[in-house]
């Protein structure tokens, strides 16, 4: 780590500076290039686009539907006359519009022949219209909320991804930085205990046989286990954030403030608006379910066709005919009126039928036990829903209280770091005077410089905290 207020640190072993970058990134810079380096939010990002195109299909709108059929295409051969009789059955059209009604409009030829040997035809052309009209409660906004759901889903599970995966990293610069100032802090002590056992025994004022030897050379070789545990340790976590990261350890710099602003939304965050939807779509479903048992549909319809032919055996006619039908849980009416023309001899044949269906029981036990079930998921998912919401707001003050204990920190951090710079300042004016010796101001320096680890980490875990935050405001 390279901090560009610390002066350097004369005391720390050649080993340990040459385990430390050259130069540093900038954090954000740091945390820039692992969001386009690392194979998880390449991942996350192909999720995202994934889950959208998923979306946009399910939210594309209806368009005319329309259905084409050949119908059955036949040739006859007749031996008596030496000659074929080419025909067609079944050619048709159908259009079904966007509508709430499916408007369905048919268009067919029916039974078409032709004799070329006679020129005898036959043509039947037809056209025919249905629509269907419900009165009740028709507001089927599932799709609509579904889609609301997946949408809010998709988009807050991306964004609290990126937050987690900021918040490993701030972890990882975390725990690199700790390793470095502990690392630091063991071989200060050593390179201290060396001396100083350097010097006792120089001066005469300890034996190599005596208990204090043994218990110097103890206290040597435990800070030696130290140190190269420390660096085992410092191994693993370079390669827990290339890993992550996707590019290798620079050090850090410019390590920012935290934001530790909170602003909570009285809705909820996305977890509570995903619980009322859910709630919102079984109040729908329910809605839909209890309707089936009081709406009514009207099916209304017209038909035209006509039949021409050259033949003498089949009347040239037109004919029209229109219909309804109301249909509901208890009963079913339904009413039909043709009538046809036949040109020549001017003629009209018209037919009205009506019929009917009633039933005394149309809640079936079955209908009822449903509806029961839907009542309770509504109740159960408006528990879920004022369960989420306490859970948010208790979240909110929770976070209140760790924002208030970091901020109290950073202060105390703050002081004692400007404390420790002045006594830097003023150890090193001494030592120019000669009222001061180099170790008082190289240990001045090493207390500076594990200040700045301290600072840096703590701002760390306010950045953590800080991505905690967003994610539960999310």
């Amino acid at each position: 780590m390279r901090l560009r207020y610390i002066r350097p640190l004369v005391l720390i072993p050649m080993a340990l500076l040459l385990m430390l970058p050259a130069y540093s990134l900038p954090l954000q810079t740091l945390v820039d290039r692992a969001f386009e380096q690392s194979v998880r939010m390449q991942n996350l990002e192909l999720q995202k686009r994934d889950a959208l195109l998923s979306l946009s299909r399910s939210e594309a709108k209806e368009e005319v539907g329309i259905t084409l059929s050949s119908g059955d295409v036949s040739a006859t051969y007749d031996e008596s006359t030496n000659s074929y009789t080419f025909g067609t059955a079944g050619t048709e059209a159908n259009f079904v519009l966007p509508n709430d009604g499916k408007t369905t409009i048919s268009v067919g030829a029916n039974a078409l022949s032709w004799t070329p040997s006679t020129s005898a035809y036959t043509i039947a052309p037809s056209a025919a219209v249905a629509h269907t009209i419900t009165y009740g409660y028709t507001d089927d906004n599932r799709k609509t909320l579904s889609n609301k759901s997946s949408e809010l889903a998709a988009l807050s599970t991306y964004a609290s991804s990126r937050l987690s995966f900021t918040k490993s990293l701030y972890s990882l610069v975390e725990g690199l930085l700790t390793n470095e100032m502990n690392l630091r802090s063991v071989e200060k002590s050593l390179a201290d205990q060396m001396l100083s056992l350097e010097q006792n025994l120089q001066l005469k004022l300890m034996r190599e046989d005596s208990l204090a030897y043994l218990e110097a050379q103890g206290k040597i070789s435990g800070l030696e286990i130290q140190r190269d545990g420390l660096t085992a340790t410092r191994a693993l976590l370079l390669k827990q954030f290339e890993s992550t990261a996707g590019f290798a350890w620079q050090g850090v710099e410019d390590i920012p403030l935290p934001s530790l602003s909170l602003n909570p939304n009285p809705a909820g965050n996305s977890s509570v608006q995903l619980k009322a939807l859910s709630l919102q779509l079984a109040k729908e479903e329910l809605a839909l379910k209890q309707a089936e048992q009081t709406n009514r549909k009207l099916v209304v319809g017209g038909r035209l066709s006509a039949n021409s032919s050259s033949s003498i055996l089949t009347r040239d006619s037109i004919t029209g005919a229109a219909s309804a039908t109301l249909s509901s849980k208890p009963f079913d009416v339904s009413a039909s009126f043709s009538t046809s023309y036949f040109p020549g001899p001017e003629s009209f044949s018209s037919t009205l039928t009506v019929g009917g269906t009633w039933r005394n029981n149309p809640a079936s036990a079955s209908d009822s036990l449903t509806l029961q079930q839907m009542e309770n998921t509504v109740l159960i998912r408006e528990m879920e829903y004022n369960a989420a919401l306490d859970s948010y707001l208790y979240s909110v003050a929770d976070y209140q209280a760790k924002i208030a204990s970091w901020t109290m920190h950073h202060q105390l951090l703050e002081q004692t770091r400007e404390y420790n710079q002045r006594l830097l300042a003023q150890m090193e004016a001494l030592f120019a005077k000669g009222l001061a010796t180099k170790s008082a101001v190289e240990s001045a320096q090493f207390t500076v410089a594990q200040d700045a680890y301290e600072l840096s980490i703590h701002l760390l875990q306010g950045l953590a905290l800080q991505a905690d935050i967003q994610t539960t405001l999310l």
